[in-house]
């Protein structure tokens, strides 16, 4: 039964975060399908026992959150608040508290420490949480953070090993926000 919970929460968290991404910008229900994808993924590595990006999955939905709360009160990026202010802090906090647990886990088995695996996902993490963050304030530029974070959760995948299936949800996720970065930043062009 748990292995199943694991696939479904994984898989089911993974589509509706794809179809979100899809959505978001156009459709204020794809930021709360955003954090319901989030919610997903924290139950699925919370049933995995693996806290390391918890911190980081735990603010996508509260980014998520946040920008259906944006959306829905019609704000966009020139109606920059205290809030908003306080929200980027915010941002700011959990991005060095994720980045200081990653360290404090990779760097517990230091005989074992993969190099490769932690600045992946470093590198990751300092994109993800920002393009988010971005992105719910209503900025396009967002898209290329986002771009960004998935071409080195790529590169993590590839590099640990995990399967294709993951592999290629990242690149769909690139594709998506390629997509997005065309259509935003240069608008004559259509696919």
């Amino acid at each position: 039964m748990k292995k199943f919970t694991l696939s479904f929460t994984q898989w089911a968290g993974s589509i509706l975060l794809l179809a979100s991404k899809f959505f978001l910008g156009d459709y204020q229900e794809a930021w709360i399908v955003s954090a319901i994808g989030y919610v997903m993924i924290v139950l699925f590595n919370v049933l995995r026992n693996n806290y390391i990006i918890l911190v980081t999955d735990v603010f996508l939905v509260i980014s998520s959150t946040y920008g259906f709360f944006k959306m829905v009160n019609g704000k966009t990026e020139a109606d920059l608040t205290q809030l908003d202010v306080l929200f980027i802090i915010l941002t700011a906090v959990a991005l060095l508290i994720s980045i200081k647990k990653q360290y404090r886990s990779y760097s517990k088995d230091s005989e074992n420490f993969d190099t490769k695996k932690f600045r992946f996902q470093v590198l990751a993490t300092v994109c993800i949480l920002p393009a988010f963050t971005l992105l719910s304030l209503r900025f396009s530029i967002g898209w290329i953070a986002l771009l960004c974070a998935h071409f080195f959760l790529y590169k993590l995948f590839t590099h640990i090993g995990k399967s294709k299936a993951i592999v290629y949800l990242q690149v769909i996720s690139m594709g998506i926000a390629i997509y997005k970065i065309f259509t935003i930043f240069i608008p004559t062009v259509s696919f």
